[in-house]
């Protein structure tokens, strides 16, 4: 989990997020005064014994962290592979284009499995691998939270990207020996052909190149410099300590406006 300052935001890996999720477990059920859930079982047809509700609490809405969450998620990776230094895969630099939302981090590769070294030297001693993504709006869609003394306090997630492995040291090798190959059949004693150019005059905006969609995204992301992020290992202390801005001083209880029949018709 990376925490950055104030205008920037706190990151949580998809492997870490497990550790602060909200509800971990099925076996946990929450009723209003009117219950609906009781309301939706019956019309199930299901009894309240064979499902009784094992535990409530109360769920508070924090918003002390406003939109400062955010979260990482690696499809190409297990979920049994954490990011984290105690297995010497932890995050060695991560950095953000605050505008385009584009974020990288550096993950160690262990040269000690499936790695060519002699490629490894070609292309500047690789030792780091970078995963690359897009911070998207979560929508709502997603919440983190702590258990604090029995009481459940969630916050929304801002946004969610999904890092995929960027192979830049390769395209830079690559670009290299293209570079390299055209010095090489260019010839400079060699006298320049004369070629005959035809001019025309155009108006200044004539001259401004025309971009939109996501060509137009691509070149501002292109244009935007990388802000460095200062990132915490997950064990760290400072981590455990971002687990206090979750809890909320204002306990207004929540009240779902949604039944439990509402909800399972809305999945269908």
């Amino acid at each position: 989990m990376a925490a950055e300052d104030e205008e920037t935001g706190l990151f949580m890996d998809d492997n870490e997020s497990d550790d602060m999720a909200a509800v971990a477990e099925s076996d946990v059920d929450m009723k209003d005064e009117e219950d609906p859930v009781s309301e939706a079982k019956q019309d199930a047809g299901l009894d309240d014994e064979d499902d009784p509700v094992v535990r409530e609490f109360p769920v508070y809405s924090s918003q002390v962290l406003g939109k400062k969450l955010h979260i990482l998620q690696y499809p190409t990776r297990s979920a049994l592979r954490p990011l984290v230094a105690a297995q010497g895969t932890g995050i060695i630099n991560s950095r953000l284009k605050p505008k385009s939302g584009i974020i990288e981090v550096d993950i160690p590769i262990d040269t000690s499995k499936f790695y060519d070294a002699e490629k490894g030297d070609r292309w500047n001693k690789v030792d780091r691998q970078t995963f690359s993504g897009v911070l998207k709006k979560g929508q709502g869609r997603y919440m983190a939270g702590v258990f604090r003394d029995g009481e459940l306090h969630v916050s929304s997630i801002e946004s969610v990207a999904q890092l995929r492995p960027q192979f830049k040291y390769f395209d830079k090798h690559v670009n290299s020996e293209k570079e390299a190959n055209r010095m090489i059949r260019t010839d400079p004693t060699k006298p320049r052909e004369a070629r005959t150019i035809q001019m025309s005059a155009k108006s200044s905006g004539d001259f401004a190149p025309k971009y939109s969609g996501a060509l137009g995204a691509r070149k501002i992301a292109d244009e935007e410099s990388f802000v460095d992020i200062q990132w915490f290992d997950r064990d760290s202390n400072e981590s455990w300590d971002m687990a206090d801005k979750f809890v909320t001083t204002n306990k207004r209880i929540l009240d779902s406006s949604t039944t439990l029949k509402d909800y399972t018709d809305k999945l269908q």
